[in-house]
């Protein structure tokens, strides 16, 4: 998990739950480790099946290496939350949007109330309210 290393001290406690939830639902696939995206170097995707990137403070640069790593490699990446403009790096919106299906820099959303279905390793989950 690397978190968006926000210096604002009620975003870097906002960060630091959304990386222990979501560091906690990674832990089903394996043991992770957690990281301010400052402390992030060259390859470290490389080592990993998988990663996940909350982004809570929209004004936080994210590091070139790991913009590289993103583009160039195979490891799954799940982004959450802001900055991820910061892949729509020249030449590469139309690869970005062609590869997964959405365009880094137009912010979507989603009401949670119009998700209804999931699929999960090849089963429809249906959501269950109350």
């Amino acid at each position: 998990m690397i978190d968006d290393g926000s210096e604002d001290a009620t975003e870097a406690e906002r960060t630091e739950m959304f990386v222990m939830v979501a560091g906690n639902l990674a832990t089903h696939f394996g043991m992770i480790v957690s990281k301010a995206s400052d402390e992030y170097q060259a390859g470290d995707l490389a080592d990993v099946d998988g990663a996940g990137y909350v982004g809570t403070d929209y004004t936080t640069d994210v590091p070139d290496a790991l913009v590289d790593d993103v583009l160039q490699g195979d490891t799954d990446i799940l982004w959450i939350g802001e900055n991820a403009e910061a892949l729509a790096v020249p030449g590469t919106q139309e690869q970005i949007i062609a590869n997964y299906g959405w365009d880094p820099t137009q912010y979507d959303t989603v009401e949670s109330n119009k998700v209804e279905q999931l699929l999960y390793n090849g089963t429809m989950l249906d959501r269950l309210d109350g």
